[in-house]
Protein backbone atom coordinates (compact mmCIF):
# COMPACT_ATOMS: atom_id res chain seq x y z
CA UNK A 1 0.00 0.00 0.00
CA UNK A 2 3.15 2.46 0.88
CA UNK A 3 4.41 1.82 -1.99
CA UNK A 4 1.27 3.09 -4.18
CA UNK A 5 0.56 5.84 -2.25
CA UNK A 6 4.36 6.85 -3.27
CA UNK A 7 3.62 6.08 -6.53
CA UNK A 8 0.44 8.09 -6.32
CA UNK A 9 2.64 11.26 -4.44
CA UNK A 10 5.02 11.03 -7.34
CA UNK A 11 2.44 11.46 -10.43
CA UNK A 12 1.01 14.41 -8.27
CA UNK A 13 4.22 15.91 -7.98
CA UNK A 14 4.84 15.78 -11.46
CA UNK A 15 1.99 18.08 -12.29
CA UNK A 16 2.81 20.48 -9.45
CA UNK A 17 3.70 24.20 -10.77
CA UNK A 18 7.29 25.94 -9.80
CA UNK A 19 6.55 28.92 -7.66
CA UNK A 20 8.37 32.23 -6.48
CA UNK A 21 8.40 31.68 -2.99
CA UNK A 22 8.24 34.90 -1.20
CA UNK A 23 9.31 35.96 2.63
CA UNK A 24 6.17 35.09 3.82
CA UNK A 25 7.48 31.49 2.79
CA UNK A 26 10.33 31.75 5.72
CA UNK A 27 8.63 29.41 8.34
CA UNK A 28 8.01 26.62 5.58
CA UNK A 29 11.47 26.80 3.84
CA UNK A 30 13.15 26.92 7.55
CA UNK A 31 11.28 23.73 8.51
CA UNK A 32 12.10 21.59 5.27
CA UNK A 33 15.34 22.41 5.67
CA UNK A 34 15.85 21.68 9.29
CA UNK A 35 14.01 17.90 8.56
CA UNK A 36 16.84 17.25 5.91
CA UNK A 37 20.26 18.61 6.85
CA UNK A 38 22.15 18.63 9.74
CA UNK A 39 23.52 22.39 9.68
CA UNK A 40 20.53 24.45 8.05
CA UNK A 41 20.20 28.05 7.75
CA UNK A 42 19.12 30.30 10.06
CA UNK A 43 15.81 32.08 10.52
CA UNK A 44 17.75 35.33 9.54
CA UNK A 45 19.28 34.34 6.21
CA UNK A 46 16.25 32.86 4.86
CA UNK A 47 14.68 35.44 5.46
CA UNK A 48 17.34 37.92 3.74
CA UNK A 49 17.35 35.55 1.07
CA UNK A 50 13.96 35.46 0.36
CA UNK A 51 13.93 39.20 0.41
CA UNK A 52 16.88 39.68 -1.83
CA UNK A 53 17.67 36.36 -4.15
CA UNK A 54 15.46 34.51 -6.48
CA UNK A 55 13.96 31.52 -4.18
CA UNK A 56 11.46 28.86 -6.45
CA UNK A 57 9.68 25.78 -4.46
CA UNK A 58 7.34 23.05 -5.14
CA UNK A 59 4.20 22.67 -2.84
CA UNK A 60 2.52 19.45 -2.67
CA UNK A 61 -1.02 19.29 -0.25
CA UNK A 62 0.00 23.28 0.86
CA UNK A 63 3.62 22.36 2.22
CA UNK A 64 6.82 22.69 0.56
CA UNK A 65 8.52 19.84 -1.17
CA UNK A 66 11.64 21.28 -2.71
CA UNK A 67 12.68 24.94 -2.17
CA UNK A 68 16.19 26.76 -4.49
CA UNK A 69 17.50 29.54 -4.16
CA UNK A 70 19.76 31.68 -6.29
CA UNK A 71 21.27 34.99 -6.89
CA UNK A 72 22.72 36.75 -10.07
CA UNK A 73 25.52 39.15 -10.22
CA UNK A 74 26.28 40.67 -13.30
CA UNK A 75 26.22 37.54 -15.54
CA UNK A 76 27.14 35.14 -12.82
CA UNK A 77 24.50 32.42 -11.32
CA UNK A 78 24.94 31.48 -7.60
CA UNK A 79 23.36 28.34 -6.92
CA UNK A 80 22.97 29.43 -3.10
CA UNK A 81 20.95 26.42 -1.81
CA UNK A 82 18.56 23.41 -2.29
CA UNK A 83 16.82 21.26 -0.60
CA UNK A 84 14.01 18.11 -0.96
CA UNK A 85 11.95 16.75 1.72
CA UNK A 86 13.01 13.43 2.59
CA UNK A 87 9.19 11.79 1.26
CA UNK A 88 10.20 13.63 -2.01
CA UNK A 89 13.44 13.15 -2.63
CA UNK A 90 14.74 10.83 -5.59
CA UNK A 91 11.66 12.11 -7.83
CA UNK A 92 13.06 14.74 -9.77
CA UNK A 93 12.59 17.86 -7.92
CA UNK A 94 15.60 19.07 -7.54
CA UNK A 95 16.23 18.68 -10.88
CA UNK A 96 13.26 20.56 -11.81
CA UNK A 97 14.22 23.33 -9.83
CA UNK A 98 17.78 23.31 -11.39
CA UNK A 99 16.91 23.41 -14.83
CA UNK A 100 14.17 25.65 -13.93
CA UNK A 101 16.61 28.16 -12.90
CA UNK A 102 19.57 27.68 -15.19
CA UNK A 103 16.53 28.75 -17.43
CA UNK A 104 15.63 31.61 -16.08
CA UNK A 105 18.58 32.92 -15.94
CA UNK A 106 20.12 32.15 -19.10
CA UNK A 107 17.10 34.62 -20.57
CA UNK A 108 18.15 36.97 -18.23
CA UNK A 109 22.34 37.45 -19.19
CA UNK A 110 23.45 34.40 -16.81
CA UNK A 111 26.37 32.53 -18.28
CA UNK A 112 27.63 31.03 -16.18
CA UNK A 113 26.67 29.15 -12.76
CA UNK A 114 28.77 28.02 -8.91
CA UNK A 115 27.72 26.32 -6.34
CA UNK A 116 29.53 24.43 -3.24
CA UNK A 117 28.60 21.25 -1.92
CA UNK A 118 29.85 19.01 0.43
CA UNK A 119 32.59 16.26 -0.34
CA UNK A 120 30.10 13.96 0.80
CA UNK A 121 27.01 14.61 -0.66
CA UNK A 122 27.44 12.15 -3.64
CA UNK A 123 24.38 12.28 -5.09
CA UNK A 124 23.95 15.91 -5.10
CA UNK A 125 27.27 16.23 -7.10
CA UNK A 126 26.34 13.35 -9.45
CA UNK A 127 23.00 15.43 -10.12
CA UNK A 128 25.25 18.68 -10.83
CA UNK A 129 27.53 16.93 -13.47
CA UNK A 130 24.60 16.00 -15.04
CA UNK A 131 23.81 19.25 -15.93
CA UNK A 132 27.27 20.29 -16.78
CA UNK A 133 28.81 21.34 -13.59
CA UNK A 134 32.63 20.81 -13.44
CA UNK A 135 34.46 20.49 -10.33
CA UNK A 136 36.84 23.95 -10.03
CA UNK A 137 38.06 24.03 -6.69
CA UNK A 138 37.59 23.72 -3.02
CA UNK A 139 36.96 25.57 0.05
CA UNK A 140 38.60 24.31 3.03
CA UNK A 141 36.67 23.31 6.16
CA UNK A 142 33.63 25.21 4.42
CA UNK A 143 30.78 23.53 6.24
CA UNK A 144 30.58 22.91 9.80
CA UNK A 145 30.19 18.69 10.35
CA UNK A 146 29.74 16.33 13.58
CA UNK A 147 33.35 15.79 13.35
CA UNK A 148 34.20 19.79 13.01
CA UNK A 149 34.29 20.67 9.56
CA UNK A 150 33.99 19.19 5.95
CA UNK A 151 35.53 20.53 2.17
CA UNK A 152 33.24 22.28 -0.40
CA UNK A 153 33.51 21.39 -3.64
CA UNK A 154 33.07 24.22 -5.56
CA UNK A 155 31.66 23.35 -9.41
CA UNK A 156 30.90 25.66 -12.29
CA UNK A 157 28.97 25.33 -15.72
CA UNK A 158 28.29 27.20 -18.59
CA UNK A 159 24.82 27.89 -18.44
CA UNK A 160 24.27 28.67 -22.64
CA UNK A 161 26.84 25.34 -23.08
CA UNK A 162 24.46 22.66 -20.98
CA UNK A 163 21.11 24.36 -22.35
CA UNK A 164 23.29 23.89 -26.68
CA UNK A 165 23.62 20.50 -25.18
CA UNK A 166 20.47 19.84 -23.48
CA UNK A 167 21.59 19.41 -20.37
CA UNK A 168 18.95 21.81 -19.23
Amino acid sequence: MAKHASLFAYAGLMHTSIQRLKVDDTDQALQLETRVVAFPWTRAVWEHSLQKDWAIGVRHDGHLAAVAVFSLVADEVTLLNIAVAREYQGQGLARRLLSHGLEYFAARGGRECFLEVRESNRAAKRLYRKFGFEKVGQRRNYYPSEEGSEDACVMACDIQAALAQNLV
